[in-house]
């Protein structure tokens, strides 16, 4: 007879001892933040040296679904060690927020940006803030080339690079629905 093998998944856990002390459990916490930062980077990198001399390989695909491995996900993590070449991360601060300012197109901002963010300690959340703001005061919220939407990229262009009262005015003239907007109905 043949057996049935049941094999059983491995846990996945943090097992920590009830009478931890909260330094010790801070300490933890600390060490396994630092890890999570030095894996995202180290992730980073084995997948761009990966994919720039092994992408051909018939051994690549198969390594993808062995780990169960989002290519794209990888992809965008290694524009992220592109835009930060070591000498350029800053330990402190999250592979989140390095990857949020790296979309900052000029090396020399996104240098300043990433001094700043180390400097103010930034979280993930405020350097999306900080760029959504230097994209604002750029006019390039949205991507340059988009033929579909061209107009509809002038027009947030637009709005985003005039006056807060500028853009008080033309709301307030702005109709329900998608009418055109009619100058003279508001003083």
């Amino acid at each position: 007879m043949n057996a049935i093998a049941t094999i059983e998944p491995e846990a996945i856990a943090l097992a920590l001892p009830d009478d931890l002390a909260f330094d010790a459990w801070k300490q933890i916490g600390a060490d396994l933040f630092q890890r999570q930062r030095n894996t995202s980077w180290l992730l980073a990198d084995w997948w761009k040296h990966g994919a720039g001399n092994f992408r051909d390989e018939p051994q690549f695909a198969l390594l993808l679904e062995q780990t169960a491995a989002d290519p794209k996900r990888l992809s965008a993590m290694a524009k992220v060690a592109e835009a930060f070449p070591p000498h350029m991360r800053a330990g402190s601060l999250s592979f989140e927020v390095h990857r949020e300012i790296a979309s900052v197109t000029t090396p020399d901002d996104r240098l300043a940006m990433i001094g700043r963010a180390d400097k103010e300690r930034w979280t993930e959340r405020t350097a999306h803030a900080e760029v959504v703001q230097y994209r604002y005061t750029q006019g390039s919220l949205l991507p340059e080339d988009d033929p579909e939407n061209r107009e509809a990229v002038e027009i947030i262009r637009a709005w985003n690079r005039a006056s807060k009262g500028a853009r008080e005015y033309a709301y307030a003239l702005m109709p329900k629905g998608f009418g055109a907007i009619n100058e003279g109905e508001v003083q």
